[in-house]
This record gives C-alpha cells, sequence and structure tokens, in this order.
C-alpha cells in the first residue's frame, strides 16, 4: 500500500483582480524606465554631448528620493514596532520583556 504525499504548500489562484492590478503595476514600471531613459538621452543630444548637464539632470531625478529615504526608512519601522507592543496582550509583553540580571 502505497499512499502519495502531501504537498506542504497548494497553490492557490490570485484573484482575476489582483492579476490585473499586478500587470498594471508592472506596465507603469516599465513606462517609468523607459520615461528615464529617454529623459537622459534627450538631455546628452540637447545638451551636445555635455556629460554635466546629464549629471545634473540624473541628480537632480533621484536627489529628492535620496534625500527622503533616511527619513522614509526608518519611520515606519519605529511605528511597526511600538503600535504591535502595545496592542499585544499585558501576559505577551511580560514574556517578551528583557530580564535584567541581579
Amino acid at each position: 500500500m502505497t499512499t502519495t504525499p502531501t504537498p506542504s504548500c497548494t497553490r492557490t489562484e490570485l484573484p482575476p483582480a489582483f492579476r490585473l492590478f499586478w500587470a498594471a503595476d508592472a506596465v507603469s514600471l516599465v513606462g517609468d524606465a523607459l520615461r528615464g531613459i529617454t529623459v537622459i538621452l534627450w538631455l546628452y543630444s540637447a545638451s551636445g554631448g555635455s556629460a554635466r548637464a546629464v549629471s545634473v539632470g540624473v541628480l537632480s531625478e533621484h536627489l529628492p528620493a535620496l534625500l527622503a529615504a533616511p527619513a522614509r526608512g526608518c519611520s515606519p519601522t519605529a511605528t511597526t514596532a511600538r503600535r504591535s507592543s502595545s496592542a499585544a496582550a499585558p501576559s505577551a509583553r511580560r514574556a517578551a520583556a528583557p530580564t535584567r540580571a541581579p
């Protein structure tokens, strides 16, 4: 008597709305990448091949994200940890609290 092993995880079908949302996001990402390449090529040809104009254009495109990254990176982590610890039951917080050595 042989038994067939059951898979540890079964594949579930994604809802059609999620697949449509995912496909739209993929198209948007491709469009953003093409726009970025097009702007760089346009700057290069409009400036007569000036590397300085291209570097200023690329820097001005990416600088806002680079400046905002540290603030965006630490705030969700801190608020999520604070919310999850305050939402836990009091017994779970006591169990998770570090103990001090005497």
